[in-house]
């Protein structure tokens, strides 16, 4: 179930709930999130996205090998914000610069979680109004509150080059 809001034409509040069933338990998630884009001027573009979540972690319940184990210790929750700006540049090949930095917080709910911050920087060039092509340089950058050796809980950082396009 998703509910929506409009603010004025440039901004959106919501809210979500998903209710199902995983292996014979009850699994759930609630949600709210808020959309802002402004055309600032014919060369400006201003976007902000953010989303907070918390519900049931399948994902996590599945990969553990505990026995008589409960969906219900198996919660997390998280929130993200991404601000984007965007520069029309309109060269040859590219029509649009863009800048933005997504900053994630995960906690999964169980009695030693171990949250994680995860901070995104991009710089993307963008080809076409509904991004027909776009090249984009990432940061990945994971912390966590500590590491643990032998599984994926531990701080990285990261760089990649992105090509993506439509077809």
């Amino acid at each position: 179930f998703r509910a929506e809001y409009g603010i004025g034409k440039n901004l959106i509040i919501a809210g979500n709930a998903a209710f199902t069933r995983h292996d014979s338990q009850s699994a759930q998630a609630f949600g709210g999130d808020i959309t802002y884009e402004k055309q600032l001027n014919k060369n400006w573009f201003l976007a902000f996205n953010s989303e907070y979540k918390k519900g049931s972690n399948i994902s996590e319940y599945d990969s553990s090998a505990a026995l008589g184990k409960s969906l219900n210790d198996f919660q997390m929750q998280g929130i993200y914000f991404i601000p984007m700006v965007r520069r029309s540049i309109n060269t040859k090949l590219f029509n649009a610069l863009e800048l933005s930095c997504r900053y994630e917080y995960l906690e999964n709910l169980a009695k030693n979680g171990n949250p994680v911050r995860i901070y995104t920087p991009m710089i993307s060039l963008v080809s076409g109004n509904t991004y027909t092509t776009k090249l984009s340089l990432i940061g990945v950058l994971q912390d966590y509150n500590r590491n643990v050796p032998n599984t994926t809980q531990w701080s990285s950082n990261q760089i990649l080059l992105q090509f993506q396009f439509k077809y």
